[in-house]
């Protein structure tokens, strides 16, 4: 007799493989309890047991989560706050492996690997979007449909979401009750919570940063995926972000009116404005006349750069590396800098990035004299010499960048050419 899918989910192989695909950059991250990613991880087999026990007798429950509110500053001043509800530990590990179970059904379901959709899929990403962009743009398609869905996560319809997408898809309903509780998850800590934010967390819409989110992102815009290809759009999804490349301001504007048709009339979703002057979230524009960035990623007709944020974030990154307490070694820093700088030059490898680097450098060794002077172990403040750049350990940014680019594909080579010397 075949296995239910509960029976599949608390499989010791199962929530071991959870357990491994579980982000744990951040070993302090925690829940409500003091249980972190690296306490966990100590003692992972007494907690696989435990959980496995627990889902076999149909004694799990999840459990409330710690929200908090994360900042961003826009190029515009705005401050855009962003709800976050961070589970504990046991809590991801179990939603990590339903994800496991059930995202081969869905996917066959529902074509979740179209050639619009890159993200939360394996052997998707950035990269793959932007030579979907790139290619379209290069096959005489100049104007773009740049749009932005209002707060996505927090509106989705839940109840058609598993009633109507979900649960119909899936062999047997074992899992159903696991689900629901996974996407219904009380806050535990509003009390710590800004009055003027409570707002935020009041939604009817699936969590975001919940380990089903993503996949159940990518069911709930499938339709509109398979309408929008069918129609012959040049659609371009990364979750909720998306373009659309179009050869003339009046096959973008029919996208447009489209993606209303399928996002606002059925799927009871809210695009922003579409902008009369070009500036706004939702906007129709050329290529080559803007500073048009997507997904982090500027793109002016002919070469993509890292876009100003992602620049921004890396500065800001490198700051909070050297300014820190005594609790931490050079050999800390040393290590944070060459893991985060490594990773900043490998996402953006296939940029025009080479005129970034002299200020990277520059600002990296001007932060990593003052924190190697702070602590005592240079006698002079200012710039690294070259024999203690050296020393560092810290890569030759122009060498990395040339051994990342040694690793590109036939296609990426092809499509990226116009972006570096090979």
């Amino acid at each position: 007799m075949p296995k239910s899918l509960l029976e599949k989910l608390y499989t010791p192989t199962n929530l071991t493989k959870a357990w491994k695909q579980l982000n744990k950059s951040n070993r302090s991250s925690h829940g409500l309890s003091s249980m972190t990613i690296e306490n966990f991880g100590r003692n992972f087999d007494s907690h696989r047991r435990r959980i496995r026990k627990e889902l076999r007798e149909g004694a799990f429950k999840f459990s409330k989560v710690r929200a908090k509110v994360l900042t961003q500053k826009k190029p515009s001043g705005e401050i855009k706050r962003r709800p976050i509800r961070v589970s504990e530990i046991q809590d991801r590990v179990v939603q990590r492996a339903i994800a496991n179970i059930i995202e081969p059904i869905l996917r066959k379901k529902y074509q979740l690997r179209n050639i619009a959709s890159f993200a939360y899929l394996e052997e998707r990403d950035i990269r793959k979007a932007l030579i979907r962009m790139v290619t379209l743009y290069k096959k005489g398609n100049p104007v773009v449909l740049e749009a932005d869905i209002k707060n996505y996560f927090g509106t989705v319809n839940k109840d058609n979401l598993l009633k109507e997408m979900i649960f119909p898809a899936l062999p047997d309903v074992s899992l159903n009750g696991l689900i629901e509780q996974a996407l219904n998850q009380e806050i535990g800590n509003f009390h710590e919570i800004e009055q003027g934010d409570w707002e935020l967390f009041l939604d009817t819409g699936i969590p975001q940063g919940g380990g089903l989110s993503p996949l159940f992102a990518n069911v709930y815009l499938n339709e509109f995926d398979k309408e929008m290809l069918a129609a012959g759009y040049g659609l371009v999804r990364y979750a909720d972000d998306f373009i659309v490349v179009c050869k003339c301001e009046k096959e973008a504007v029919r996208a447009h009116e489209k993606s209303i048709d399928i996002l606002e009339k059925r799927l009871g979703l809210e695009l922003h404005e579409l902008s009369t002057n070009g500036a706004g979230k939702t906007r129709i524009v050329r290529f080559t006349q803007v500073n048009f960035e997507f997904l982090g990623i500027r793109f002016d007709g002919k070469h993509l750069y890292p876009g100003k944020k992602t620049s921004k974030n890396l500065e800001t990154r490198i700051r909070e590396i050297t300014e820190f307490g005594d609790d931490r070694s050079l050999l800390d820093v040393l290590s944070e800098l060459k893991f985060t700088v490594e990773g900043w030059i490998a996402a953006h490898c296939y940029t025009k990035m080479e005129e970034y680097l002299p200020k990277i450098e520059d600002n990296l060794n001007l932060r990593l004299c003052g924190c190697a002077h702070r602590m005592g172990w240079i006698k002079k403040d200012g710039l690294l010499s070259t024999r203690q750049r050296k020393f560092s350990g810290l890569p030759c940014l122009v060498n990395y960048l040339n051994d990342r680019r040694k690793n590109f594909t036939a296609e990426e080579l092809s499509v990226f050419k116009d972006n570096f010397a090979v």
